[in-house]
């Protein structure tokens, strides 16, 4: 019998999103988000009107600012990877 997890939009820390990513790391720093993304090809972050933004080309992201633990979770990883198209290969690389 499958469990569902307590809260909607949060992952177990070891559970795989779907099959077309990897298992990520639980949760990563902004710091570190800005350099992954620095590295393949993204310019920012640029000042927005309530988030920063990285861009490349015509597509922009926003960049979450991480109240409290300063960390950002896998799921929302996951998400902001899938808006930018990114692969898993391509970001495990940067």
């Amino acid at each position: 019998m499958a469990t569902t997890w307590p809260l909607r939009g949060t992952l177990p820390p070891d559970v795989c999103l779907d099959d077309a990513l990897a298992c990520m790391p639980k949760s990563l720093s902004r710091r570190e988000l800005i350099r992954k993304f620095r590295a393949l090809g993204w310019t920012g972050p640029h000042a927005g009107k309530r988030h920063q933004f990285m861009q490349r080309g015509t597509k922009k992201i926003r960049i979450p600012n991480p109240h409290g633990s300063g960390d950002i979770g896998a799921g929302l990883i996951a998400e902001i990877l899938r808006q930018a198209g990114i692969s898993q290969q391509d970001w495990d690389g940067a």
